[in-house]
């Protein structure tokens, strides 16, 4: 709770420098600043905080295009983005994003792909992908498709992916990542030392 505090300070404090910032509260049953994390994202722009709280979504292709915005768990436990048809759909769309977007601390279950990065290079940490055909898919030129810890810029780090048909596609594997079938997790306090096998 106190993490939470102190970035929607952060992101409130930006308005002194001409940034108006705004957090936005989603919950489970629908109350809070928008009905789901999808009219969250369509209200919001660029800098703004999305704060999903803990419990079960039941939502497909949540797209994000164009804001960086932050994505984070809201409060005790872990919001579980669940696909309304098992198999079927994306789970988060995240397009034409920058390294500026932070989206950590869910779960995304049952998907035909959880995460597709199309056109960007957004900031995930702290997820798990599980139960879906595709884990994470990277496409588009402008992709900039290393996940992992890779010289001083972390763009995906400390996930697991498991239990999934393919757990990555279209990802590089920097000289200093580490890569498992069906784990992926990686910490910046490591530097440039990879990790054994699980």
């Amino acid at each position: 709770m106190y993490r939470i505090v102190l970035m929607c300070l952060a992101a409130v404090s930006l308005t002194a420098t001409g940034i108006e910032a705004i957090c936005w509260y989603v919950y489970p049953d629908g109350s809070g600043d928008a009905p789901t994390i999808q009219a969250a994202i369509d209200s919001t722009a660029s800098g703004d905080i999305i704060l999903v709280a803990a419990g079960a979504y039941y939502e497909e292709n949540i797209t994000v295009d164009g804001k960086d915005i932050s994505m984070i768990d809201a409060f005790e436990g872990i919001p579980y983005i669940n696909a309304p048809v098992p198999g079927s759909g994306t789970g988060f769309i995240l397009r034409n994003v920058s390294s500026s977007l932070m989206f950590n601390s869910m779960c995304i279950v049952g998907f035909d792909t959880g995460v597709s990065i199309e056109s960007g290079s957004p900031t995930i940490n702290c997820i798990d992908v599980n139960e879906c055909i595709s884990g994470v898919v990277v496409s588009g030129a402008a992709s900039a498709p290393f996940i992992g810890y890779s010289g001083g810029t972390a763009t995906f780090y400390c996930n697991n992916l498991f239990n999934n048909t393919i757990d990555y596609s279209g990802c590089l594997q920097g000289t200093t990542d580490f890569f498992d079938d069906t784990v992926l997790c990686f910490w910046a306090s490591l530097g440039s030392s990879p990790l054994s096998a699980f």
